[in-house]
């Protein structure tokens, strides 16, 4: 039975997960014992920060000076009551990694006395084997003195039976070392079997005290990036970004609203102000596409050879056919553009410009010019609705007839210089950057230079960075408004360094 245990308490022990150097205890300790430091001097400096900004509110006189103190303080105190949580959190993750190495310590004890005991274990095995042997061979030697008796005469009987003797009393002897020897055995087999079970119990503790110090020092670690999270978010929404790169689609709305080729805009947009003058300048690249419609359904006749029928004489069959045509133009747009601004007015809180030395307000209108680079893809796409059809016979004139064909579908590239003045408009909240930008101007391109008149508006929400945004464009031609709209994920330079830190 006490094999049958010891066996069982050792299997524990070898199947037990060992305890690895990244989840030293003592390792646990030490960090938790400096966050719960900092965590001290940060909740000391936050208290005395709150002692200063009441006595601060006590001693003011005027009201808004009074309630900008007041502000302060609560804002101080909520921060120092945070900082108790913190040390709270960590006092209880160097608690449970203190047992944890308190718990290891035992466990390494007692798997110290089990290295022992078996040690003693198998010393008390090989003198039970030795004394064993001593017995059994005490035993053969007092056999055969016990036959020589036996076969003995008078004149060697006494010289025998004295022999008999001295072996019968080494037997008993080696009996006796080799009972002694058993209960040793017996007691290191006890020994161990106690030791083991000590050691297995002992590990499965440290074990679980391990986990539950791991567990705490994770819950500290979570804490601070929850509070790393905030403190990134509310300085985010106390922020404008200057710049912000734009990834995402152009939405199809010829048929239905579905997603069509790629958007992409890298921009930079920052205000420059200083006592006398408020400048906006901006810079960027975007790629988009326009659709237009023209709804108008325009009739019209094509006539085309009847290749059935051959040429007789001075005359040739042709087709004619009366059809309303629905063109479609789609524009991929690759351009640069600069903007220069004057603030005209702004109004609200004071928002910082991430990474500079300047701010913005909450509403700004700007009056400003806008130079635009841009290379078109003109797609134009027929969509006929067949009316009428039919063949007739006419004469050629010098032996020739000009046919009228539907018009093909057709793609053509320009090279487009815009020049625009307007009033953009760009108001920051804690959650949303809005730009709106009304512009009119000419459009330079190589049939001509014409007025146009644009207005784009986009809304980024700052946390996520998701975009939506488009534009109207008015060519104060013959052609149709030209329309844009897209949805984009817009990533800022903390974005980036946010990804180069995560990496």
């Amino acid at each position: 039975m006490n094999k049958l245990l010891l066996s069982f308490w050792f299997f524990l022990l070898i199947l037990a997960p060992k305890v690895h150097a990244a989840d030293d205890p003592a390792a646990l300790v030490k960090t938790a014992t400096e966050k719960k430091e900092a965590a001290l001097k940060e909740r000391d400096r936050l208290l005395t920060a709150a002692k200063l900004a009441i006595e601060l509110a006590e001693k003011e006189e005027k009201p808004d000076a009074k309630a900008a103190a007041t502000a302060e303080f609560k804002k101080k105190a909520a921060e120092a009551d945070n900082a108790a949580k913190k040390v709270e959190r960590a006092d209880a993750a160097l608690s449970k990694a203190t047992a944890a190495v308190a718990a290891n310590e035992l466990f390494l004890k007692h798997k110290k006395a089990a290295e022992e005991a078996e040690t003693d274990q198998t010393t008390a095995q090989g003198n039970l084997k030795k004394a064993q042997a001593e017995y059994t061979a005490a035993q053969e030697s007092e056999k055969l003195a016990f036959t020589a008796l036996s076969g003995a005469n008078d004149n060697t009987r006494a010289i025998l039976t004295e022999k008999l003797r001295a072996e019968q009393a080494l037997t008993a002897s080696a009996k006796g070392r080799f009972e002694v020897a058993t209960q040793n055995l017996a007691a290191a087999d006890t020994k161990v079997a106690s030791a083991a079970e000590q050691a297995g119990k002992s590990k499965a503790s440290a074990k679980k005290t391990l986990e539950e110090a791991k567990l705490a020092a994770f819950k500290v670690d979570e804490a601070e990036k929850e509070d790393e999270d905030d403190k990134k978010d509310e300085a985010t929404a106390k922020e404008f970004s200057p710049f912000r790169l734009w990834v995402g689609t152009n939405l199809d709305l010829l048929d239905g609203v579905k997603t069509a080729k790629f958007y992409g805009n890298i921009d930079f947009t920052t205000p420059i102000s200083d006592d006398s003058k408020h400048l906006l300048l901006g810079v960027g690249a975007f790629q988009n596409r326009y659709v237009s419609v023209d709804s108008t359904r325009r009739p019209a006749f094509a006539t085309d050879r009847n290749f059935s029928a051959p040429i007789v004489r001075d005359s040739i069959d042709v087709v004619r056919t009366s059809y309303n045509n629905t063109p479609t133009r789609t524009i991929n747009s690759l351009g640069f553009y600069t903007l220069i601004g004057w603030r005209l007015w702004s109004n609200g809180d004071q928002f910082k410009v991430t990474g500079m030395n300047k701010s913005i307000s909450n509403v700004n209108i700007y009056f400003a010019l806008r130079t635009d680079i841009i290379r078109r893809e003109y797609i134009t796409n027929n969509k006929y609705e067949f009316l009428n059809r039919d063949t007739s016979r006419v004469a050629l004139v010098d032996g020739r007839y000009r046919l009228f064909p539907l018009p093909p579908d057709r793609t053509v590239n320009r090279f487009v210089k815009v020049i625009q003045v307007g009033a953009p408009i760009f108001i920051v909240t804690p959650s949303l950057e809005v730009r709106i930008m009304p512009l009119f101007g000419l459009s330079f391109e190589e049939k001509g230079t014409h007025p146009v008149a644009s207005t784009s508006f986009n809304v980024t929400e700052k946390a996520l960075g998701l975009s939506i945004g488009g534009e109207v464009r008015t060519l104060f031609s013959d052609e149709p408004p030209l329309m844009n709209l897209y949805i984009a994920k817009s990533f800022t330079i903390k974005d980036f360094k946010d990804l180069v830190k995560f990496n």
